[in-house]
C-alpha cells in the first residue's frame, strides 16, 4: 500500500486558483497554468473533452508529451469516418467553435509525436445529463457522430 499516485493539473488561472484553494493541504496534487512547471516523471498525460476546444490543439498535444510521458489518454474526442469540421456550440449563452476530427487524420497527426494509438473505443460520457448518442440530427448525414471516443497512445520504443 505504498503506491503514490501525484496529479499534476495544467488548466486556467481561474481554474488553478480555485483548485489550489480547494486541495490546499493534498501533496499529491498540483495545480499549473502550462506544461513547462510540471514534474519531469509523468506516466500518464490525459486529457478530457478538451481538444475540440482548442484552437491549435496540436501544438498542445506536443506540449503534453514534452516531458516524454508512457501513455497519452485522450478521452471524448469528437472523431469519426467523415471529413474534419468546426461548427458553433450553443454553451451557456455563448456560442464556441467544436471540432470534429476526422480519426485517421488525428490519430497520425498525434502519432508524429512519437505515439502509437494501442487501443481505440468509443466514449460512454453524458450527454445534456443522459447516457445517449450525440443530438445532432442539425447535421447531416455525412457529418453525423454517435459517440465520441477514448483514444489511448503508447510511447514509440527506441
Amino acid at each position: 500500500d505504498n503506491l503514490k499516485i501525484d496529479y499534476s493539473i495544467v488548466e486556467t488561472k481561474e481554474t488553478v486558483l480555485a483548485g489550489r484553494r480547494l486541495f490546499k493541504n493534498d501533496r499529491n496534487i498540483s495545480f499549473h497554468t502550462d506544461f513547462l512547471s510540471v514534474r519531469s516523471n509523468i506516466q500518464i498525460a490525459y486529457s478530457n473533452s478538451a481538444i475540440q476546444y482548442i484552437d491549435d490543439w496540436e501544438a498542445v498535444i506536443a506540449k503534453m508529451v514534452e516531458n516524454n510521458p508512457d501513455y497519452l489518454l485522450l478521452d471524448d474526442v469528437p472523431a469519426g469516418d467523415f471529413e474534419s469540421f468546426t461548427a458553433l456550440q450553443d454553451y451557456y449563452g455563448s456560442r464556441i467553435p467544436h471540432r470534429f476530427f476526422n480519426i485517421d487524420e488525428t490519430v497520425e497527426k498525434i502519432s508524429k509525436n512519437g505515439y502509437n494509438l494501442v487501443y481505440k473505443s468509443k466514449y460512454f460520457g453524458p450527454v445534456l445529463g443522459s447516457f445517449s448518442i450525440w443530438p445532432m440530427n442539425n447535421f447531416d448525414n455525412n457529418h453525423k457522430l454517435d459517440y465520441s471516443c477514448s483514444l489511448l497512445f503508447k510511447i514509440k520504443e527506441g
